[in-house]
């Protein structure tokens, strides 16, 4: 009758854990996921403005300056 009773105890307290357990992992999912979705949004937007820029450096070829990351560089008209 012992046995029952701490067999069913430790069942209960056991199926409790492994629910807590799962909502854990689906909680840390969930989390891992929103912050993956952040970082693409962040990087497609990156990508967007890098395109941007490579317009304006296309663009720039004609007023005769060179865009670099650090600014703009005029170049010299007597090098052409």
């Amino acid at each position: 009758m012992l046995d029952k009773i701490v067999y069913n105890s430790l069942h209960f307290i056991m199926k409790w854990a492994g629910t807590l357990n799962a909502w854990a992992w689906r909680k840390h999912v969930k989390i891992i996921e929103e912050k993956r979705q952040k970082e693409n949004e962040e990087y497609v937007k990156e990508l967007k403005d890098k395109k941007k820029s490579n317009r304006i450096v296309i663009r720039s070829w004609k007023t005769k300056k060179l865009w670099y990351k650090k600014g703009v560089r005029e170049t010299d008209s007597n090098s052409e």
